[in-house]
């Protein structure tokens, strides 16, 4: 019998050997929020007041899973993901029906009660898969509160993580992790929120990334990007930020380092640097049931060239009986993924190229020169 960390390993493996079938499937659950933080690339969606009645339900999410298999790994993106109250079964129709085994959920961390009720329901229901939970801290205190647009995020954010830590001490299928943007209200804070966490959490990881996207507030971006390079390059380049992974410990430094470099190299070029998996590999569902490539193409008007959003929708969902394999055959989504293929988008979105690095024969061998140079 093999482990589930070996059938993890292998069902990822096994998919790059289908490149026609999505690997990893980013599903925006809900556009509903408690924050309204100035940095999110999805703020339109959340501050448009969407009602719940206008998300998928779990009946039709149930379909899409079936539609997917195998489906190795699945993010679970919003608004604020635990603002729904059947997350546990959401994921659990992915793992029943689409073989899901690698499963990740940004949160701001602020429902505590729910979060930590759900985790634990899923962690039983799911008894192969492993979890990232990963929390967004883009300050300390009162800093974080402001950054987010709620006053007692921080507070809540840190029950948060003494919650799950203690059933992540019980579970080491869980991974309790902390995401943190870098912007101009808090690039010169980076390094203080980095020692604040090492000293007070353990997390299985730290992660930094600079903003991007379409963001509320433009001047939120107006800092210095390579200095804020240099201070990744840093992180990335440590495998002890990595240490504690439950599984991907050996090649997640790798990873993560080999995709700052691409992305630093696309600013300085302004093209890109690799080839994007985008709508093959990786797609992206809208929570109102619309099949994309990737969250830029949804989401940023520069990536998109002035172009409709409607003009990069592969695919509505309810038109094809929530199946994707049928969508990713239609007219719509062969023009895309043309349009990917031709290379006439470039982007900051680290997903896409991440799974590129991983799904992709010819990143192979600079995934392999990364690992040893490290």
């Amino acid at each position: 019998m093999f482990s589930a960390s070996t059938k993890l390993f292998l069902n990822i493996a096994a998919g790059s050997l289908r490149p026609g079938h999505p690997s990893y499937l980013v599903l925006f659950v809900t556009s509903r929020c408690n924050c309204r933080c100035p940095m999110c690339f999805n703020w339109q969606n959340v501050t448009s007041r969407h009602e719940a009645r206008s998300e998928l339900q779990i009946d039709e999410i149930e379909k899409i899973a079936q539609s997917m298999a195998p489906l190795p790994q699945l993010l679970l993106s919003g608004g604020e993901p635990f603002m729904r109250d059947d997350i546990p079964e959401i994921v659990h129709a992915f793992y029943k029906y689409s073989h899901t085994r690698q499963i990740s959920i940004p949160t701001n961390g602020t429902l505590t009660s729910r979060i930590e009720k759900n985790v634990t329901a899923m962690l039983e229901s799911c008894p192969e898969a492993y979890f990232n939970l990963n929390l967004s801290l883009d300050g300390i205190g009162k800093q974080h509160d402001v950054s987010r647009g709620l006053d007692g995020c921080f507070d809540r954010l840190t029950d948060t993580y003494r919650r799950l830590e203690k059933v992540r001490d019980n579970n080491s299928r869980l991974s309790v992790n902390f995401l943190t943007v870098i912007k101009k209200t808090n690039t010169g804070e980076i390094t203080e929120i980095l020692r604040y966490v090492k000293d007070n959490f353990k997390p299985n990881y730290h992660a930094v990334g600079l903003i991007r996207g379409d963001v509320c507030l433009t001047d939120e971006k107006d800092f210095c990007v390579e200095d804020a390079e240099r201070l990744i390059e840093g992180i990335h380049g440590n495998k002890e930020t990595f240490g504690n992974l439950p599984v991907f410990q050996r090649i997640a430094p790798a990873v993560g380092s080999l995709t700052n470099k691409l992305l630093k190299d696309m600013r300085v070029r302004k093209e890109r640097r690799f080839n994007c998996l985008a709508g093959r590999k990786m797609v992206v569902i809208t929570q109102d049931g619309l099949l994309m490539p990737c969250e830029p193409l949804w989401l940023e008007p520069d990536t998109r060239h002035g172009k409709r959003v409607a003009d990069f929708v592969m695919g509505d969902l309810k038109d094809y009986g929530f199946d994707v394999e049928k969508a990713l055959k239609s007219p719509e989504a062969k023009r895309v993924l043309k349009f990917i293929s031709d290379r006439k988008c470039f982007c900051q979105y680290d997903c896409a190229v991440m799974n590129s690095i991983i799904y992709c024969p010819l990143m192979g061998h600079k995934l392999l020169a990364e690992i040893f140079r490290q």
